[in-house]
């Protein structure tokens, strides 16, 4: 018994150090990728790339500390990869998320497709995964206005 209880706070250990490293990151999907074959190239273009939406998103005193292409590289895939940013501090990642949406309402740059959000751990993706299957669910079956937060389905309150 001693033995499964050491395990299960190892686990939640783990669990609580890979939040921490991923408390300043965050992942943008739907950006396009660079067409060169020099890595370093593709790296400078998705800086740019990046710097701009940060830009568009009023966030010019954001600090990327490091971005990188999740996966592998490939000239031959349909999607782009995602890019994984990590910002100097938490306060900025809480700003990013929070503008994210505004992203969707910009006229210029095609930023219609690009999609933000926190950087979850494993067993995080897997819960919010199940959130979702309920949540569409839900929105399928006629319940408008709900959104997931903080573990939860919960209507969105009207200002």
């Amino acid at each position: 018994m001693l033995q499964r209880h050491n395990v299960k706070d190892q686990e939640t250990k783990d669990e609580e150090a890979e939040r921490n490293r991923r408390k300043t990151s965050v992942i943008v999907h739907g950006v396009n990728e660079s067409g060169t074959d020099d890595s370093s190239q593709r790296e400078s273009d998705d800086l740019c790339v990046m710097a701009s939406m940060l830009q568009e998103l009023e966030c010019n005193e954001v600090k990327l500390q490091k971005i990188t292409r999740l996966g592998k590289h490939s000239n031959t895939a349909t999607k782009p990869r995602p890019l994984k940013l990590v910002l100097e501090t938490e306060d900025e990642k809480i700003a990013v998320l929070k503008k994210a949406k505004n992203l969707r309402h910009a006229k210029e740059g095609g930023w219609e497709k690009v999609f933000i959000h926190q950087d979850l751990t494993p067993k995080e993706r897997e819960v919010r995964k199940v959130l979702l299957v309920e949540l569409k669910e839900r929105q399928a079956q006629g319940e408008k206005d709900l959104i997931i937060y903080n573990g939860k389905i919960v209507k969105k309150r009207s200002y």
